[in-house]
């Protein structure tokens, strides 16, 4: 526990110490700037007007032309952090803040059908740390500080300017490339007014709060300006997004993919075409496909069924076999019980011994080993704390190595597997044995979640066996019940 906690603290030292020399980078630059630090006046000096200039100056603009950051403004000032940031590897992300007390006054001009007043914001930076958390700071300061606050939209920052406190509202998350291209006010007012950005729960946010009041002009928009969004690929399985599909659907448009990247995917709005026709032709199809899965694999649930049905056309085996092992809604698991449980479990005990088998986790066994095949597997749908890992120590002291290989559960930079996956615990086995299968059985009831996922011979709640591999396809059990089901529903689309 005390390492884990070491390198956590090694790792966020580095990325502030990375920050802050970004900071200091870039502030240099802006140190050296040539002309008036006033933006008035710098744009006297230099004969150009226009609300939108200072906004169209790109982060290059802004560096080869030296401009004060008072000139540049919070826009300018996070395009050129964004810039040195992405240079230099730091993932990050730009949010765009609105002054709260002009927001609700746009509103209320919009209801009286007033010419909407002009909306002030600030824009910043945020990064991610070790757990994918994001942390947001303002480069503007010279020096590296955090905010605390929750980073979502519609949640408030409380900036200080001039001794005065002033409540911004976070109106979108954008990546880098989506900031960079915002260089008109009209953009910045639309992310103020409208949100936008690559997190999917900021788009729904947006979309939901437009479902019933302006909604179709809201749409127009989105689909006339043919933005691209990207999307965290685990985020396309949400219970969320199946619902914004299903309201986007009513109104003739769907979001979708056209590109896969890396763990993003690239989406865009566009109307459905024909879209009543294509439900009424293949709502009956989808509905004995559903039957069919859920009568033969009672194990796998009602969300993944239908995530599987719904995106048939764009999966493969793999696929399907990569649905079924992890659940749609994350288990419940304390993070410092996960902690002490890898911390025990990543060291020798009386008759144990550790050792790493695959990269994302560890493994444990009795002290004499027998040098014979593993020909079975038992698959543990549980939490993995402290007990559970010491209730499986005293069934390979039972065993004594006779039965029993090894078992495995994810390391400490896994959490995401031990509540992710339907079966974070995996036991090895030479051989059948039902008085050591009992014993397991008995030994884990205390942190079995459920039986979701586990597609075996069922030994008692959330414990199945399952052959290493089967005799004809040389598959695992999942693999296999992956293969059945892809072959299952390309055999009742084509005979429908």
């Amino acid at each position: 526990m005390r390492d884990i906690f070491f390198y956590a603290i090694i790792s966020i030292m580095n990325q502030d110490n990375l920050i802050q020399s970004l900071l200091d980078k870039m502030h240099a630059m802006f140190d050296k700037a040539i002309g008036p630090n006033n933006r008035s006046e710098y744009m006297r000096q230099h004969n150009v007007s226009g609300i939108d200039w200072h906004f169209s100056l790109s982060a290059d603009d802004i560096i080869e032309q030296r401009v004060p950051r008072a000139v540049a403004g919070c826009t300018g000032i996070s395009k050129v952090f964004s810039k040195l940031a992405t240079e230099a590897g730091l993932k990050h992300v730009v949010l765009t803040t609105a002054r709260e007390e002009n927001l609700k006054g746009a509103e209320q001009d919009r209801t009286i059908g007033k010419k909407e007043r002009i909306i002030s914001g600030h824009q910043i930076i945020a990064i991610y740390d070790e757990n994918g958390k994001l942390r947001a700071f303002d480069p503007g300061r010279k020096e590296l500080s955090y905010i605390e606050s929750e980073i979502q939209v519609g949640n408030i920052i409380n900036f200080h300017f001039g001794g005065e406190v002033v409540p911004h509202c976070i109106t979108a998350i954008l990546t880098p490339q989506e900031f960079a291209e915002v260089d008109t006010y009209k953009k910045l007012r639309d992310l103020y007014v409208n949100g936008g950005g690559f997190m999917l729960d900021e788009r729904l946010k947006v979309l939901k709060s437009r479902a019933s009041k302006n909604f179709d002009k809201y749409m127009n928009a989105l689909l006339d300006s043919n933005d691209v969004y990207m999307l965290p690929k685990e985020r396309l399985l949400d219970q969320e997004w199946q619902e914004l599909n299903s309201m986007l659907a009513i109104h003739g448009v769907k979001m979708v993919p056209f590109l896969h990247k890396d763990n993003y995917m690239y989406m865009k709005f566009t109307r459905v075409d024909k879209k009543r026709e294509l439900e009424n032709a293949t709502a009956k199809i989808k509905v004995q496909q559903f039957n069919y899965i859920r009568n033969k694999y009672p194990n796998i649930s009602d969300d993944v069924i239908k995530i599987i049905i719904d995106k048939q056309n764009t999966l493969d085996v793999s696929g399907i076999y990569d649905m079924i092992r992890h659940t749609t809604k994350y288990y419940k698991l304390d993070k410092n019980e996960f902690a002490k449980a890898v911390e025990y479990g990543s060291r020798d005990a009386d008759g144990i011994k550790v050792f790493s088998y695959q990269n994302w986790t560890l493994s444990r066994r009795y002290v004499v080993r027998h040098n014979k095949p593993v020909n079975y597997h038992i698959s543990l749908n549980v939490s993995v704390v402290p007990g559970l890992i010491r209730a499986l120590d005293e069934v390979l002291k039972q065993d004594k190595g006779e039965t029993i290989d090894y078992y495995k559960f994810p390391k400490g930079t896994e959490y995401n597997e031990a509540i992710a996956r339907h079966d974070p615990v995996t036991i090895y086995l030479y051989s059948r044995n039902p008085k050591i299968e009992q014993a397991i059985v008995k030994a884990v009831a205390p942190y079995v979640r459920s039986n979701e996922g586990l597609l075996g011979e069922q030994l008692g709640r959330g414990v199945d066996i399952n052959k290493e591999t089967t005799d004809e396809y040389g598959m695992s059990v999942g693999q296999l019940v992956s293969k059945q089901i892809y072959d299952a529903l390309k055999r009742m689309k084509q005979n429908d």
